[in-house]
């Protein structure tokens, strides 16, 4: 639903598509149209975005310079010029902040500059706004997953990833991915029965695909059963996963199964050594799969 003062955000901005002149072509990153009273700062775009109040005054100007802050947003990007884009994005999203998808654009382009605590604030801010998806629930417990710090030690953090699972799986047609996002927390956390609850849907609902067959064959070798992690391994061989991969589980399953010190612990619990082996397979055929999907995609 348009609020009160986004109508005369969206008419300024159709306005502005109608009526633009003819400008440099969009591999000239110096061309600026004539925006009146509003400036695009090149080096620091969120000093220079209008307020409310002046937005109001100059709707048409005020649609040109949404306009062109898109258009060299999307140029950075495009180029891979990633930090200089979510530089972009962000102003837009100082400039139309009831709308998620300026937000969502800076996450992304964050993330892929590696400015992983950037990302996260970006996304949070996706979260709370109007056209929120279930892919920007996923892309922030997925940046969670992938914080640097003690993730079990910080509680906020890892709330605020369980509410955004929590969101997808109120909606029947996400419920497939949300426990996905459970799955890839639960790697990060070691929480074994959020893993197992997780894995266990996965394979009755998508027992086909390399992300459930990765999680399937972690949780398998936390629970020492080599039977089942060497199934999931022809699994993934059907299912054309890089033979170095495939090679890297089998060298993490012969270790295991050879290697009794590694299930040091109480309660046969596994140790740590073969957590941090198991784990990063699963992060590397996560990549592996990731890159499929996007490759599919283009």
């Amino acid at each position: 639903m348009l609020t009160h003062r986004s109508l005369p955000i969206l008419l300024a901005f159709l306005a502005a598509v109608a009526l633009r002149p003819q400008v440099a072509s969009a591999g000239d990153e110096g061309a600026l149209l004539p925006l009146g009273p509003f400036r695009i700062d090149m080096e620091n775009p969120t000093s220079a975005v209008p307020s409310p109040e002046e937005a109001a005054k100059h709707p048409l100007e005020f649609g040109y310079f949404l306009m062109e802050t898109s258009r060299f947003a999307e140029l950075a990007e495009k180029d891979g010029e990633f930090a200089r884009a979510a530089a972009f994005f962000e102003a837009l999203a100082l400039a139309v902040p009831e709308k998620a998808i300026a937000f969502r654009s800076a996450c992304r382009n964050h993330e892929s500059a590696g400015a992983l605590d950037r990302a996260l604030h970006s996304c949070r801010g996706a979260l709370t706004r109007e056209g929120a998806t279930v892919g920007d629930h996923a892309r922030f417990v997925h940046l969670v997953a992938a914080h640097p710090g003690d993730l079990p030690a910080n509680a906020d953090l890892v709330r605020e990833a369980n509410a955004s699972i929590e969101a997808m799986r109120s909606d029947p047609e996400a419920e497939l991915v949300s426990f996905r996002s459970q799955c890839e927390l639960a790697v990060r956390l070691a929480d074994a029965p959020k893993l197992t609850e997780c894995r266990d849907v996965l394979l009755r609902d998508a027992p086909d695909e390399v992300s459930t067959i990765a999680y399937a064959w972690h949780a398998a070798m936390l629970e020492r059963d080599f039977e089942a992690a060497r199934a999931h391994i022809e699994q993934a061989r059907a299912l054309n996963v890089d033979d170095a991969l495939l090679e890297r589980m089998e060298a993490t399953l012969t270790r295991a199964k050879a290697d009794a010190s590694v299930f040091a612990g109480l309660g046969g619990r596994p140790s740590l050594t073969l957590i941090a082996l198991s784990s990063l397979v699963l992060l590397a055929l996560g990549g592996w799969w990731s890159r499929g999907r996007t490759a599919s995609a283009s």
